[in-house]
């Protein structure tokens, strides 16, 4: 990974301190214990479960072996659904042998346990989400309450809604603590007849954030920053992308209180989306998606192409209501009326153009106008991506 020994083995990011034994299987299929180098954060991770505290809070046993999954476990964790238990015990089981083995591709055998209808697979399958998460101005809220007692308690408190709701949505939560929050999880997975992105766990987070700091009369918010990657990409630049989402981008953005979203592409390709949580693009958005998804709304094929073309006229309009009139316009085709996706992609096109003010609803201009025009792009290719229509 282009990482000095002193690095720990695990996260890739920061500087080992303990040493802790495994054991490995050989290609012989004999066992050796190893030495791994972890950071505090890692050798906790590992070592939690001989902790009383944890094993009261969590439920673990002293027969649980603790185990990362893997990469492709989270991000195809609707399809694992639907792997036989006695096929998927197997696969642990095979995981585990190859792990350490660099001659054979455990990818490889992974794939040949999933379902073989080349439809069930979607592009989200193969992306899993990092999610980077810290509390806003946290400072000046330990300032309004004063006692730093009733503040440790009201996140400690969040901390343990925090994992609970990670795992409600089949998440792994890998480091939370405070006001920060760290997770690995689906883009995206149907259960129960609902279709849920990682957006419906960003936003419950958020809420849980907020609710808790309410309780004191607090008016704490939380940020996030988010990059969904290929699930065999090298998993140090994707964190690194995901904290630079937080860092550089969401915490820049007036108000904090904030979303920014990265869709890595395996080919390399890039689409950013910024959203703030007191906002409805980000609700719209993810209501489109989800829409789209579940076949309740369609978009024409290559849309996103065609408003490409009208970048020029839809960023100098005069009126709002002439969005309105443009949409009735292009799309007033016959075939045009099957696709039911259309009004709220327009209704999204009119939130992002348009900003309100003392005087009311205002048009945007100039610059301002042509990134949030960019915006409005990148959300439908997106979409379009995440659901295999554009790949």
């Amino acid at each position: 990974m282009g990482k000095k020994e002193s690095t720990c083995y695990r996260c890739k990011s920061l500087p080992s301190i303990f040493i802790h034994k495994i054991e490995e299987t050989l290609a012989s299929g004999k066992r050796k214990k190893k030495d791994e180098k972890l950071c505090p954060f890692c050798f906790l991770k590992y070592e939690c479960h001989t902790s009383e505290v944890v094993k009261n809070e969590v439920g673990i046993t002293k027969t649980d072996e603790f185990r990362y999954r893997s990469t492709g476990e989270i991000s195809a964790f609707e399809l694992i659904q639907k792997i036989n238990k006695e096929d998927l015990y197997v696969y642990i089981k095979k995981w585990e042998e190859i792990e350490f083995d660099k001659n054979r591709d455990g990818g490889k055998e992974f794939r040949k346990l999933l379902p073989d209808k080349g439809k069930e697979v979607q592009p989200y399958h193969k992306y899993m989400a990092i999610v980077q998460a810290d509390g806003d101005n946290l400072g000046d809220t330990a300032n309004k309450l004063g006692n730093p007692q009733e503040l440790s308690q009201l996140l400690f408190d969040f901390g343990k809604t925090a994992h609970n709701v990670t795992k409600e949505f089949h998440g792994e939560p890998i480091y939370i603590g405070g006001d920060d929050v760290m997770s690995f999880m689906p883009t995206a997975f149907s259960e129960g007849g609902n279709f849920f992105t990682v957006i419906d766990y960003i936003q419950k987070l958020s809420n849980a954030y907020k609710c808790k700091m309410n309780e004191k009369d607090l008016p704490g918010s939380i940020s996030f920053g988010v990059n969904l990657f290929y699930y065999k990409s090298p998993l140090s630049l994707a964190v690194k992308e995901a904290r630079d989402q937080l860092n550089y981008i969401a915490k820049k953005i007036p108000g904090k209180d904030s979303l920014a979203l990265l869709l890595t592409q395996h080919s390399g390709q890039k689409a950013g989306l910024q959203f703030r949580f007191c906002s409805p693009e980000l609700e719209l958005f993810n209501k489109i998606l989800k829409n789209i998804r579940t076949g309740t709304a369609e978009f024409p094929h290559g849309i996103h192409h065609k408003l490409a073309l009208y970048k020029r006229v839809l960023t100098n309009l005069s009126r709002i209501g002439q969005i309105e009139h443009f949409f009735a316009n292009r799309f007033n085709e016959e075939i045009h009326e099957s696709f039911k996706g259309l009004p709220e992609l327009q209704n999204l096109l009119v939130n992002m153009l348009t900003v309100s003010s003392v005087s009311g609803t205002v048009l945007l201009k100039g610059k301002d106008a042509n990134n949030r025009f960019n915006e409005f792009l990148s959300m439908i290719r997106f979409i379009k991506f995440l659901i295999g229509e554009d790949k």
